[in-house]
């Protein structure tokens, strides 16, 4: 009997490995790549989105992508990624995000599940400042 409780619950755990398995095969994940459109490498960077929702992104060379990352929390406003990307680059500080805030009507959701491409990208201020903003790759 013992024996039979013990294969029992083997089968189980076999049978919900499996299908953990075949849910990622089926696309029912989020994967985000990043897109570095810059000419700064970007290091140990990370994605915050709150003080419960940070991934690991790692460095982006300039003008390179990373691997698809999965993420269990990805929140866009109006299909804008939302949330702020933080690293470093040659020492210094580096941040990118976008330009929807609450406060302003915007509707917040979670991300489809699917591959998706953020690109990183410069945008020049007219006083020459540069700031770094994301969106998603068309």
């Amino acid at each position: 009997m013992k024996n039979t409780i013990l294969l029992l619950f083997s089968l189980l755990a076999l049978a919900g490995v499996s299908s953990c398995k075949k849910s990622a095969d089926r696309g029912d994940q989020i994967l985000v790549r990043f897109q570095n459109n810059t000419d700064l490498n970007i290091d140990n960077a990370v994605m915050n989105f709150d003080e419960l929702h940070m991934t690991a992104i790692g460095n982006i060379p300039a003008g390179g992508q990373t691997d698809y990352i999965p993420f269990d929390y990805f929140l866009i406003g109006e299909t804008m990624p939302m949330g702020i990307l933080q690293g470093t680059s040659a020492g210094n500080s580096f941040t990118a995000s976008t330009v929807v805030w609450c406060g302003t009507g915007v509707t917040f959701e979670q991300l489809e599940s699917g591959m998706h491409t953020v690109e990183i990208f410069p945008q020049t201020a007219s006083d020459s400042t540069v700031y770094y903003y994301l969106r998603f790759a068309n």
